[in-house]
């Protein structure tokens, strides 16, 4: 980070080809991006398969998550330290917010934004995104 300014978030974006399990060989740029983020981070985010980055570095062990409907038994069954929440948009367990499916990156930008500048502002930018604030119906995935 330049100049040494603690960043205010980590975001790690879901992987096309998902291995095994996450190493430093099979996904090196993330894992030491948020290696070296996460724990000056205020809040580490991910979207889809991107929680399989945060579960490997034992960042979400004991913890809430979710990613990708196609995936959850994956990560489960890959990190049993996890605690696999298949039906939510996006989960928020302390400074972790796992984000299903792409789409769902917007429900949780929507949900930091609201957390961050309040409704408002979250309103305003949901309107500029032709979105919905919140998905009617409390949808699951």
């Amino acid at each position: 980070v330049p100049g040494g300014v603690p960043p205010n978030f980590a975001f790690t974006p879901g992987l096309h080809d998902i291995p095994e399990e996450p190493t430093p060989d099979s996904v090196p740029d993330a894992l030491e991006m948020v290696r070296r983020l996460a724990p000056r981070a205020r809040r580490v985010a991910s979207v889809c398969t991107g929680s399989f980055v945060l579960a490997a570095l034992g960042l979400l062990d004991g913890r809430r998550a979710t990613t990708h409907w196609a995936h959850c038994q994956e990560l489960a069954r890959n990190y049993p330290n996890v605690v696999v929440d298949p039906d939510s948009l996006f989960v928020q367990d302390g400074p972790f917010i796992t984000g299903a499916g792409i789409t769902a990156g917007i429900d949780l930008a929507l949900a930091m934004v609201e957390s961050d500048y309040g409704p408002a502002v979250a309103r305003r930018v949901a309107r500029w995104m032709v979105v919905f604030l919140q998905r009617p119906g409390g949808q699951a995935q």
